[in-house]
C-alpha cells in the first residue's frame, strides 16, 4: 500500500508515520503549517526537539520510499 501511494503521487520521497499516544524516544514528524495532511518538512529526533516539537504525537517509523533519482543527488553531495 505504501509503495502504491508513493508511485501514484510520483513523489520524490514518502515517509511512513504513525500517531502514538506516548511518542517518547521517537523522532517527530514536522509538517508544513503543522497540518495533519501537510507536506513533511522535516524529522526531528527527540533529543534535538524543542518543547513545542515534543508535543507532536506523529512519529517517524523509519520506513521510506524514494524515487531512484534521489540517490544520484546524494552521490553529488559526496555522501
Amino acid at each position: 500500500a505504501m509503495a502504491r501511494h508513493h508511485l501514484d503521487r510520483s513523489a520524490a520521497a514518502t515517509v511512513l508515520t504513525a500517531v502514538m499516544e506516548n511518542p517518547e524516544r521517537y523522532g517527530r514528524i514536522l509538517r508544513e503549517n503543522n497540518a495533519p495532511d501537510g507536506r513533511v518538512t522535516g524529522i526531528v529526533e527527540e533529543k534535538d526537539a524543542n518543547p513545542e516539537q515534543l508535543m507532536i504525537k506523529e512519529i517517524n517509523t523509519g520506513t521510506y520510499c524514494f524515487e531512484s533519482g534521489v540517490f544520484s543527488l546524494l552521490a553529488d553531495c559526496g555522501r
